[in-house]
């Protein structure tokens, strides 16, 4: 079995560029700090997952990029020392310890394989799948057994002692040199000792050539037949412990304390601490798919080197000073590049040539440059404009002051700017001071400053302090020599000496007193000039301005651009960029999806993107989203922000010089930044196709979960953990994710890798995750399976439940209330029929009983008229008796409420309304609980109660009433009892004397199975007593 084919990774195209510096390759360390679990790295080695393992002093991580996880399944040496990794078949792989151990994970299952009797330093699979084991010896453990090879122990710094070659031989530096096996036997052909020291590792490349590190070099092995020799690699010390070839060819060697070198055909570069490298003890070297260079150290933690997308050049290139200001392309060849206090240079074949400047270097700030079109380059500064011819200055200075920008239009006209803006027809401005003051002044400077015209460019300090002492010494010692004050301070109108030229020029002051920042001449022939005020623009003797009233945003400009398509670009200081077109301005600005600092140099690379340099990082812009936006297709821009993570030593680039940056014939960009220039290649920046998100950890509150995700009711707090395995630039990934069912769209989290709910709803859905290169295409999304359970109230059952229990208790409460209906209906039937009984009982038998005495006085008329009279007297009485009645009855129909009164309270108000205002005392006894009585019951006894107490107030003339009322199981008992008149009770009912009230209440008693009696006599007082069945439901 081939082992390559146990990994199906991409594979990548590129190695660390051979053609940059190793100062030029971006570095990024992790140490414990960032999460490694020791700063002891020992190996690096790939999962088949495609995650980095690192094995260090205190056990195995798991690194996407980001990121350091437990390994899972390696739980049980968690704090063990790793010495060695190794791929295995089957997606399997080998650890070693320093303890003596050897196991093998596979499906997160860790087994104990091999306990040795002395610490296992390095591993190795070979093409067959055979493990080979450096301990007390070297070990080969193939599927059948493990076996001694008949090679002694390694050296104790030597780890990487295997190495395979194209002919299928085992090479191995132990046991006192270095040895070859093939057909199951171990040749010594190099020993120890010697001018090459004890062999510690050795390297075979897929070219057939076999290199071995020695503790003093670095050497190629050559074969001649069975003689073997050693070629010393020059410019490589020892001891070398790691050699590794990256997928270009080019040679990496590890040492053990001197740091790292890297070969190349051109010779060995050598990269230390005293360079920054984290330790100079090296103990594992790794290159991963995407040419990214991976450093164990025995205390530096791990370190990555890769190809920065954007490529430095300052003072570790050769560059005089950091700050850098100004660049363009030289007429010649090559690059000028300007610097504040560090002087000029010119960047040719990647070397900086110091350049002479019109002044001392460490108080020269250079503030524009231009070329004059014959090779020569005009150069301004804070102290005037300077001719440079690319040997030697002319000895004038020209325009005193600062300059900021200056343009040679086609015409040869000269553009110069800075307070105000002049133009210059004919390309030669007049002299403001002439070429013997200025020859006189620059000497005089250059003695004051103590320095050459040329500076040592490593030596040159960054910011040094300004020096107006020694320019003022330099103005008087000029003065003296040149035998006089300078020639003038504005232009010369008298002769001065000139070298051979044109003549001069006193120029056309276009924009007096405005600071002029930058200049551009457009395809069309028209300047454009951005000031601190606005845009003006030149036309054929015609000045437009275009200010925040035409739709500028921001009226201080930085830089002016036309890109490819000929549209003008304006960038300012408040961070907003703006298409100008005709007298009109676009402004984009952070709505739009820019940044919001300040924006400096826009640059077209003619590949597809707009580039501009800004204060906080480099900005890439897809043309193609630019063209959409200014057509109203797309709302705003995906902008890439490029910083110190792609290459820039600081995000700081500058816009105050002019060119603040430029594309060279080559179609590279260049920006000046605080730490020097960085290039830009287009053609390397292209983004790749975004990786698939892998899902990495699910967890419910602390509870780990595992996919598909079923949620237990109630469970909140869910995060889902997601990565990308991209190990040259992870922190650029974006991701975004989208809960079905929960999430209206897409929720864009940036580089941040986790997903977080606090709870999810009921039901089945799925977790959609995304990520992307920014600028590129959203990778294919990978989906996690979530299910939410229920809790017994949530379930369908117990909305079946309780939608039956409503369904019930909605035709209970529909019985119930046709039951109180029917009850309220009945009750009305009942009390008409009450009223009926009353009308028939009452009034009915009275109209009966006087039509009965009318009959009887119409026959007394005829038969004895002496006694009519009486009887007319006894149907009056009864008359009004009975109206008497009917009073009550329409009383009894407005006031009382039978069904809701107790007989007690209807009994107390009928008294108190009876005797109101008569002065009748009244008092009301009760005895036992009531029991449960008719409507119509209870209705009679308070009629009966009712007409003996009317007939105490007006007959008996009682001034005491005393009703009493005895409940008991069986029935009420009903007496009433006053003081009054008394009557005789038998004369009384025996007699048509019109008292039919005693009648109509014997009658009532006697309805319900009841008794009435009377007791009274003349003069003392009456007692009516009632006896009311209970049992008795209906009357009789």
């Amino acid at each position: 079995m081939k082992l390559g084919a146990l990994f199906l990774l991409p594979l990548a195209c590129f190695a660390l560029d051979p053609g940059l510096r190793l100062s030029q390759y971006h570095k990024k360390v992790w140490q414990i700090e960032d999460g490694l679990p020791h700063n002891y790295v020992n190996a690096i080695q790939y999962a088949p997952d495609g995650y980095l393992l690192v094995g260090t002093g205190e056990g195995l991580a798991r690194f996407d990029g980001v990121r350091f996880t437990p390994l899972a399944g390696a739980a049980s040496i968690e704090r063990q020392w790793i010495s060695a990794l190794a791929p295995a078949p089957g997606g399997a792989y080998w650890i070693s310890t320093y303890y003596q151990d050897l196991y093998r994970l596979e499906n997160r299952k860790l087994r104990r394989m091999l306990h040795g009797q002395a610490s296992m330093m390095g591993l190795f699979t070979d093409s067959t799948g055979a493990l080979w084991i450096s301990a007390n010896g070297i070990l080969r453990l193939d599927a059948k057994r493990a076996a001694p090879v008949g090679i002694g122990s390694s050296a104790g710094n030597s780890w990487h002692v295997f190495a395979e070659d194209t002919r299928h031989r085992i090479w191995i530096t132990a046991g006192g040199g270095l040895h070859c096996y093939e057909n199951g036997k171990a040749r010594l052909v190099v020993k120890d000792g010697g001018p090459h020291g004890s062999m510690l590792s050795v390297m075979a490349g897929p070219d057939g050539v076999i290199w071995a590190g020695a503790s003093n070099g670095l050497y190629r092995v050559r074969e001649s037949g069975a003689t073997v020799t050693l070629e010393r690699q020059p410019g490589v010390n020892g001891p070398v412990v790691k050699i590794l070839r990256d997928k270009d060819g080019i040679l990496w060697a590890g040492t053990w304390g001197q740091g790292l070198y890297r070969v190349t055909p051109t010779g060995a570069e050598h990269w230390s601490t005293r360079d920054g490298l984290s330790d100079d003890f090296i103990r594992t070297l790794f290159e991963d798919h995407d040419g990214n260079l991976w450093i164990g150290s025995r205390s530096g933690g791990l370190s990555r080197w890769k190809n920065p997308l954007v490529e430095p050049f300052g003072v570790p290139e050769g560059l005089g000073g950091n700050f850098a200001s100004a660049v363009m392309e030289a007429e010649g060849g090559g690059l000028w590049m300007g610097t504040w206090r560090s002087g000029l240079f010119r960047l040719q074949g990647g070397v900086f040539q110091p350049m002479p400047t019109p002044l001392p270097a460490l108080d020269l700030g250079i503030r524009s440059l231009a070329g004059d079109g014959r090779g020569g380059l005009w150069l301004g500064t804070w102290e005037g404009l300077h001719h440079f011819d690319g040997k030697t200055y002319d000895p004038r200075i020209f325009l005193r002051g600062s300059v900021s920008a200056i343009l040679r239009d086609r015409k040869g006209g000269l553009w110069v700017a800075g307070a105000s803006l002049r133009y210059f027809p004919t390309g030669n401005p007049t002299a403001a001071i002439g070429a013997a003051f200025g020859a006189a002044f620059r000497a005089a400077a250059n003695r004051a400053a103590n320095v050459s015209e040329r500076i040592t460019p490593r030596n040159a300090p960054t910011n040094p302090p300004a020096r107006p002492a020694a320019f003022g010494a330099a103005f008087k010692a000029a003065t003296a020599s040149s035998g006089g004050a300078p020639d003038t301070l504005q232009p010369a109108s008298g002769p001065v000496r000139q070298p051979s030229a044109p003549s001069p020029d006193p120029g056309q002051l276009l924009l007096p007193a405005t600071n002029t920042n930058c200049l551009l001449q457009d395809r069309q022939g028209r300047v454009w000039a951005g000031t601190d005020s606005g845009v003006a623009v030149f036309e054929n003797g015609h000045l437009t301005w275009i200010r925040r009233e035409q739709g500028l945003a921001d009226d201080y400009i930085t830089s002016l651009t036309e890109d490819t398509q000929g549209r003008i670009w304006a960038s300012t200081r408040g961070g907003y960029l703006a298409y100008l077109h005709g007298a009109r301005a676009t402004s984009l600005g952070p709505r739009e999806g820019l940044p919001g600092h300040s924006l400096f140099k826009l640059l077209d690379d003619q590949s597809g993107s707009h580039w501009i340099s800004s204060s906080r990082g480099i900005l890439r812009i897809p043309s193609t989203q630019l063209d959409d936006l200014l057509a109203g297709r797309r709302p705003s821009l995906d902008v890439t922000l490029y910083e110190q993570e792609d290459g820039l030593r600081t995000i700081e680039c500058h816009g105050i010089s002019q060119p603040s940056g430029w594309r060279d014939s080559e179609g590279s960009l260049w920006f000046p930044t605080a730490k020097g220039f960085v290039r830009i290649r287009p053609g390397r920046t292209a983004s790749p196709p975004a990786p698939p998100v892998r899902i990495e950890e699910i967890l419910a509150g602390s509870q780990p979960l595992s996919a598909p995700v079923e949620l237990q009711p109630g469970a909140r707090d869910l995060e889902v953990r997601f990565t990308a395995l991209r190990f040259s630039s992870p922190t650029h990934l974006r991701f975004r994710y989208r809960l079905e069912g929960n999430d209206p769209g897409w929720v864009e989290r940036n580089a941040e890798r986790s997903a977080r709910y606090t709870t999810v709803p009921l039901g089945l859905h799925r977790l959609l995750v995304e990520a992307r290169e920014p600028g590129g295409p959203w990778s294919q999304p990978v989906s996690v399976t979530i299910r939410q359970l229920p809790r017994f109230y949530q379930t369908a059952w117990f909305f079946t439940a309780v939608l039956l229990a409503l369904a019930a208790l909605g035709y209970a409460f529909y019985r119930w209330r046709m039951y109180v209906l029917r009850g309220r209906y009945k009750a009305v039937l009942a009390e008409r029929n009450r009223i009926s009984r009353e009308w028939h009982d009452t009034l009915l038998a009275g109209f009966s009983a006087i039509s009965w005495q009318l009959d009887a006085t119409l026959t007394r008329l005829k038969e004895q008229p002496a006694r009519a009279a009486e009887a007319v007297d006894v149907a009056r009485q009864m008359v009004h008796h009975y109206r008497a009645e009917a009073r009550r009855v329409i009383w009894d129909l407005r006031e009382n409420d039978p069904v809701s009164e107790s007989l007690q309270d209807a009994v107390a108000r009928t008294m108190e309304q009876i005797t109101a205002g008569t002065g009748v005392a009244t008092k009301l006894e009760v005895s036992g609980s009531p029991g449960v009585m008719s409507s119509d019951l209870r209705q009679n006894a308070l009629r009966i109660c009712q007409e003996a107490t009317a007939n105490a107030v007006r007959h008996g003339k009682a001034a005491n009433v005393l009703v009493g009322i005895q409940y008991t199981s069986e029935a009420v008992k009903l007496r009433i009892r006053d003081d009054g008149a008394g009557f005789d009770p038998k004369r009384t009912l025996s007699t048509p004397s019109g008292h039919f009230g005693l009648i109509v209440m014997q009658e009532r008693a006697r309805r319900f199975g009841g008794a009435l009696h009377i007791d009274s006599a003349p003069g003392n007082g009456t007692i009516v007593e009632a006896d009311l069945p209970l049992q008795t439901s209906k009357p009789a």
